[in-house]
C-alpha cells in the first residue's frame, strides 16, 4: 500500500469519526496558512488536520492543543526553525480548542 492510499484512507476514517470537524479544522489551518503554502488546493493541509484530531482526544485544556499543533507543525515541515515559534499557533489552537468544546458538548 502506497503513502498516499494510506493517507486517503484515513482521511476518510476521521471524516467518518469527526464528521464535519475534520473539514472545519482542515478549512481553519489553511484560512490562517502557518505555512505560507494556502495559494494551492484547499485541502493543502489535511494531513496536518489528519493528525491534530487524532491527538485530539487527548488534550484536556487550550494549553494542551497550542503545544499539539505546534509539534504536528515541527513534524510535518521538519522542526521549528521552519514551522516557527509556538506562539504562532495560538490563534488556531484556540480556535481549534473552541470547535473540540462544541463537538463534545454535541455529544454529551
Amino acid at each position: 500500500m502506497d503513502r498516499p492510499e494510506s493517507f486517503a484512507r484515513a482521511r476518510e476514517e476521521l471524516r467518518r469519526r469527526h464528521g464535519a470537524l475534520f473539514d472545519l479544522v482542515s478549512a481553519l489551518l489553511f484560512r490562517h496558512d502557518p505555512m505560507g503554502i494556502g495559494h494551492g488546493p484547499a485541502r493543502e493541509y489535511d494531513l496536518e488536520a489528519c493528525m491534530i484530531l487524532r491527538r485530539l482526544p487527548g488534550a484536556h485544556a487550550a494549553e494542551g492543543i497550542l503545544a499539539m499543533v505546534h509539534e504536528v507543525f515541527c513534524d510535518c515541515f521538519g522542526g521549528s526553525k521552519t514551522a516557527g515559534p509556538v506562539e504562532n499557533y495560538s490563534t488556531i489552537s484556540g480556535e481549534i480548542w473552541i470547535l473540540w468544546m462544541e463537538r463534545r458538548e454535541k455529544e454529551a
